[in-house]
């Protein structure tokens, strides 16, 4: 009699209990989808005398903003891989800066006769 109590108490706790678990699994999926990005350092190379090299790379959340000069021309913007190879990413203007939505490890910018900028990042 006594293990027959304990089995219907069991099997009345059953969906309950599974209730808590999947309240537990989204909560963590929650805390994962809120995480704060993590910063990266920018890195510039060329010159500076150049009318692409920027004024400031920063990063806002996941986007990463790269001003430009005032009236500085709007140069191609490649991404590349560690070996060199050109990746395809999306990125567009607003006045003069560049938005880059997401993370990159290595843009060039590029203007005829314009030195060439390259613009590495690594995490913090």
């Amino acid at each position: 009699m006594f293990i027959a109590r304990q089995l219907e108490i069991t099997l009345n706790l059953l969906p309950k209990l599974a209730l808590i678990a999947a309240a537990l699994c989204l909560i963590s999926a929650c805390q994962k989808a809120v995480k704060a990005p993590s910063e990266s350092i920018y890195r510039i190379e060329g010159s500076k005398q150049s009318t692409l090299y920027p004024l400031e790379v920063k990063q806002n959340s996941e986007d990463v903003f790269i001003q430009l000069k005032p009236g500085a021309p709007l140069p191609e913007i490649i991404s590349l891989d560690l070996v060199g190879n050109k990746m395809a990413f999306n990125y567009h203007f607003v006045n003069d800066t560049i938005v880059i939505p997401g993370k990159f490890e290595h843009i060039r910018l590029l203007h005829n006769g314009d030195d060439t900028i390259d613009i590495f990042s690594s995490t913090k």
